[in-house]
């Protein structure tokens, strides 16, 4: 089949004779250009090339050629218009399919002529033209002569005119030449980018920069598998892959618009290669999966497979694309990075724009060094990133720019045994609680592994509640070095250390500066090493509650808009503690500590000035069923001689003036005291009396449940 254009001339023509009346039956001859003798040459009836029309082709009772005209773009055409009797109307030659002719050569010039001057010669003026072709155009004195009739094409360099021309008459004479298009292979022709020091190269080097996987056969429509045609565009840019300059210069593997269905691994994402999508247009919370860009997701219905795999080497680039998993399967994974039985994975890698969603494992790596992320979201994954031990292991040096880390059901960074993580940093990046999820997830989960100097700059840390920011879930983890600046919880716990594993687990070097806490508390039931808060303004609930801590400072801190009293609250031994330069509210009068603590400064506080020595004593358990609950019932006698009391006791048939506990003979009250001590279960309570006997004795009893708490008690015993 030819390679056809549309004919410029005579499709839906009508025709008429030289009398101008219609040439019904009127023939038109294609025939070879510039042929003398008349040389036929076919035409086609569609685009596709594959069925001649007549030659000539006969026009209808009304002059019109009802068929189509289509030329073979490769050749030069000659028209012969003539009447059903063979009378010639016209001949048009040099005829090309529509967009394949080129003009080039143009020239204009202008001639002054002599009296009686019927020859104007062309060569005088070093200008050509081809005869019969249509090529030449002739004014004199600005009108324009017709071809046949003013003027005769005589040579390729001269015209004779009909009329003779008068003394300084002007003759304006443009001519041009046509040229045939040819195919001309892209590895021949050369390429430079223009600039200076710009080197040349061919037009094949430039267009292959970029490969399309729709160039291997990708169709993106969610049901094809296009595993092997987007593993053919990376193998193809690879196989491209050079060294200038002393980088590696790989290529762009293009992802046009759409969602690509794979069903195993892609590999071979090495050094210079980019996987570059189109982006979707929902750069703000990615609450949802994109409904426009491009898309590659895992196929749920086969087995367990990571989408890509990352050879060793880098750098490597991933942007303005979603990559899909399903939790529906065990161990779906989006990049495996090494395993670390082997010395490979991703170095110098590059996310931007990416949306990682519904995976159990977004990357599961041995080694994964010098990596960021830009402008990235992480949704409704298991686990974001799972970070390994093993024999071949380096982690570390990991950027994250306003990201976002939204659902999760496990920790969103999980370290595990052998695993050690150095040098991550998080800015601008928001990490939100999903509401509908019944499970919360942690920010960082560290088992028999190292986490050394995370840090986090203005980030968001939104709607959890009994999270923990870093959980040591082994008594071999080290957390060291971890600094937030400049953040917000919006939270109701939003920095909870009470889940870490005691024993020989070291916590060092936590720093919060700057941040806000709209409620939530910094918290840990375990011992903390050097642990600075300053700078930070405290909203509600929000308040410092730590078991045990050395080197402890809270400084600068505005603790006015706080509604916890204390808003510090140190429940057992420490060692070099300063409380200083700190706004407390008014009703904050002091600051528990144990007594045992030493090297203890607070100093130059508003409000809050005086510290109280805390040492919390038993009482002697109740009679007529009631028994101490947990945590034990204890007290302590403030500063100000009241006494303090804490802790549960517990009765299910409590009955009226039975003992609930008893106090020492030294700390009862001068006079009777009485209190409604809540009920923590069901939610009833008990009206008690502290009596000058030191019994606590139930009075009466309202609502169901068995647990009472002692901490409504406080009174003085002068």
């Amino acid at each position: 089949m030819a390679v056809v254009g549309l004919s410029p001339l005579f499709n839906g023509y009508q025709v008429f004779d030289n009398n101008g009346n219609m040439a019904a039956g009127a023939l038109l001859y294609t025939q070879v250009a510039g042929s003398t003798q008349g040389t036929p040459q076919p035409t086609y009836t569609t685009i596709t090339g594959s069925v001649q029309n007549a030659n000539p082709i006969v026009a209808d009772s009304t002059g019109r050629f009802n068929t189509e005209i289509w030329l073979d773009s490769t050749l030069s055409y000659q028209f012969v218009l003539k009447t059903a009797a063979g009378s010639t109307i016209g001949t048009w030659n040099n005829i090309n399919a529509v967009g394949t002719g080129i003009v080039e050569n143009v020239a204009t010039n202008l001639f002054t002529a002599t009296a009686g001057q019927t020859v104007i010669n062309l060569a005088t003026v070093g200008e050509s033209y081809t005869p019969n072709t249509n090529s030449i155009a002739v004014y004199r004195n600005g009108l324009r002569l017709i071809t046949g009739e003013d003027f005769t094409e005589s040579s390729s360099t001269t015209i004779t005119l009909t009329t003779a021309a008068v003394a300084g008459d002007q003759f304006l004479i443009s001519s041009s030449a046509n040229i045939n298009p040819q195919t001309i292979p892209a590895s021949v022709v050369t390429y430079s980018q223009g600039n200076l020091n710009a080197i040349t190269r061919t037009v094949t080097s430039k267009l292959q920069e970029s490969v399309s996987v729709k160039d291997f056969g990708a169709v993106g429509d969610g049901v094809h598998d296009d595993t092997a045609a987007i593993q053919a565009a990376i193998n193809a840019v690879a196989s491209n892959s050079s060294v200038s300059g002393g980088k590696q210069v790989g290529g762009v593997v293009w992802i046009p618009k759409g969602r690509y269905r794979v069903t195993s691994t892609i590999t071979g994402l090495t050094d210079g290669i980019t996987i570059r999508g189109e982006p979707s247009g929902l750069d703000g919370v990615p609450l949802t999966l994109p409904s426009s860009g491009s898309q590659i997701y895992c196929d749920s219905t086969v087995p367990s497979f990571p989408m890509f795999t990352v050879s060793d080497g880098g750098p490597i680039t991933i942007q303005d694309i979603g990559l899909n998993g399903t939790q529906t399967v065990t161990n779906s994974i989006c990049i495996q990075s090494g395993t670390g039985t082997t010395n490979v994975g991703a170095t110098q890698a590059h996310f931007s724009n990416v949306r990682f969603t519904g995976f159990t494992s977004v990357v599961n790596a041995a080694k994964f060094i010098d990596v960021s992320f830009y402008d990235c979201g992480f949704e409704y994954n298991t686990t974001c990133f799972n970070f390994i031990g093993g024999t071949y292991t380096a982690l570390g040096y990991i950027k994250f720019v306003s990201c976002i880390f939204f659902g999760g059901s496990s920790a969103y960074f999980n370290l595990s045994a052998g695993a050690n993580l150095n040098n991550i940093t998080f800015a601008s990046c928001i990490f939100q609680y999903d509401s509908a999820q019944t499970v919360n997830c942690n920010i960082f989960d560290v088992y028999d592994a190292t986490l050394l100097d995370a840090s986090f700059a203005s980030c968001n840390f939104v709607g959890y509640s009994g999270d923990n920011c870093l959980r040591s879930l082994s008594d071999t983890s080290a957390i060291q070095n971890i600094t937030f600046s400049s953040c917000n919880f919006q939270t109701t716990n939003p920095v909870d250390f009470s889940y870490i594993a005691p024993l020989t687990s070291t916590i060092f070097n936590i720093i919060f500066s700057g941040c806000v806490f709209n409620q939530g508390t910094i918290t840990s039931a375990y011992e903390l090493q050097h642990l600075i808060v300053s700078s930070c303004i405290f909203l509600g609930a929000a308040q410092v509650v730590l078991s045990s801590c050395n080197y402890l400072t809270v400084i600068g801190n505005d603790f006015s808009a706080a509604t916890a009293n204390p808003p510090i609250a140190l429940t057992d031994i420490f060692n070099r503690v300063t409380i200083s330069n700190n706004i407390f509210a008014d009703t904050v009068t002091s600051i528990p500590i144990n007594a045992a603590s030493t090297k203890v400064n607070i100093s130059n506080n508003i409000n809050a000035s005086s510290l109280v020595s805390t040492v919390w004593t038993g009482v002697t358990a109740g009679s007529g069923g009631w028994v101490n609950g947990t945590p034990t019932p204890q007290f302590y006698v403030d500063n100000n001689g009241f006494v303090n009391m804490r802790g549960i006791v517990t009765n299910a048939s409590p009955a009226a003036n039975s003992i609930m506990c008893t106090l020492p003979a030294a700390n009862k009250p001068s006079v009777i005291q009485t209190f409604v001590i809540p009920e923590t279960s069901a939610g009833g309570y008990i009206i008690a009396t502290v009596s000058t006997d030191g019994n606590i004795y139930c009075i009466a009893r309202t609502g169901t449940g068995s647990k009472y708490d002692l901490s409504v008690v406080r009174f003085t015993n002068t």
